[in-house]
């Protein structure tokens, strides 16, 4: 069967992808489905292994979408490609997990030197990330640079959110508009916080857990009871 789309993460705990991986061969059947081996291509920063997902030479499509495998998919995400409209990647905002904008405020003087930048950039979850029709190397490589960049490093070093101030700031700068990325809404990418936060779905397309403990606290480890 021919793929119509590419579903991808990476494998840094087995028990947790086993779960992913259920979850996504069961409701995304026609999904090219790649799960990659985890190492540290920016070795401060623990997270960084999901930035070798976008430079993975194995897609069947021009459609990818990235997903943490803290998650469980609830349906076929296909429909996703069709809601994002001319966009070119989808992220998510407006996730109250970690205070973003207060580690930005904290750093504006610290970057004042590098006012060429708009800063601070908008926060945007690397948990679920999704390309239509857009290079996954232009990601990578952007958002490789701006890992890299010297004043970025000296900083944030290993800070919690690396990556995502890292993404966030190579969206901001380097997109040629923000209308190109689409905002995924909760009822599509929603968070188990201390509470769901599914932006009044009954259970969202894609639920994103962190912690197996949540989803216990919330009623709903029934998610991690699999086969």
């Amino acid at each position: 069967m021919t793929a119509t789309f590419d579903l991808i993460s990476v494998n840094w705990n087995e028990e947790q992808a086993r779960v992913w991986l259920h979850w996504v061969k069961r409701h995304c059947p026609t999904a090219a489905v790649h799960l990659v081996k985890d190492t540290k291509p920016v070795p401060w920063c623990w997270s960084s292994g999901k930035l070798n997902c976008f430079k993975y030479d194995d897609f069947q499509t021009d459609r990818i979408i990235y997903l943490d495998t803290d998650t469980i998919v609830t349906k076929d995400l296909e429909f996703v490609f069709d809601e994002m409209g001319d966009c070119c990647v989808g992220l998510s905002s407006d996730i109250e997990i970690y205070k973003f904008h207060k580690v930005m405020r904290k750093q504006v003087e610290s970057f004042s030197a590098f006012y060429d930048y708009n800063w601070p950039p908008k926060a945007w979850s690397s948990g679920m990330m999704v390309l239509k029709g857009m290079d996954p190397m232009e990601l990578h490589e952007g958002w490789m640079h701006t890992m890299l960049f010297p004043p970025f490093r000296k900083i944030f070093p290993r800070h919690q959110l690396l990556d995502e101030i890292a993404l966030g700031l190579w969206l901001t700068n380097w997109l040629p508009k923000e209308d190109m990325i689409w905002d995924i809404p909760k009822p599509v990418h929603g968070n188990v916080i201390k509470k769901p936060d599914f932006g009044g779905a009954k259970v969202p397309a894609v639920i994103h857990y962190h912690k197996p403990e949540r989803l216990k606290r919330n009623g709903m480890d029934k998610w991690l009871k699999i086969p």
